[in-house]
């Protein structure tokens, strides 16, 4: 077996909506604690909606905050990244995605982390 001592674990998780159908809401589940690298959203087309990526704290809705939002207009992709974002076993990231029906498009989530 491998010595895995020192080895860093990343976490890289894909979702999708296709927006016509209701907004992207979408939550991770890590219960471990870790760094939160990046968010991307892509669209299936060039979309015009609010993005917002959010903390929802394990420590309670008092420390809940909003780590980012973006208004896109006619952009295929949007990116959020941050530098020394480290949480805590029980603290989640949010990723939501507005659905104002224009375009109908499909918006496809890449989440990137690394465990602590």
């Amino acid at each position: 077996m491998a010595d895995l001592e020192g080895a860093e674990y990343f976490f890289n998780l894909t979702s999708s909506q296709d927006l016509s159908a209701g907004p992207f809401d979408y939550t991770t589940a890590l219960d471990t604690d870790f760094k939160f690298l990046s968010v991307t959203i892509s669209g299936s087309q060039a979309f015009s909606q609010d993005v917002t990526v959010s903390l929802d704290a394990g420590a309670g809705s008092d420390y809940d905050s909003v780590l980012g939002k973006k208004t896109v207009t006619d952009k295929t992709d949007v990116n959020f990244s941050c530098c020394d974002c480290k949480f805590k076993a029980g603290d989640e990231i949010r990723i939501q995605v507005t659905n104002t029906g224009t375009p109908a498009t499909t918006v496809y989530m890449k989440f990137i982390a690394e465990q602590q």
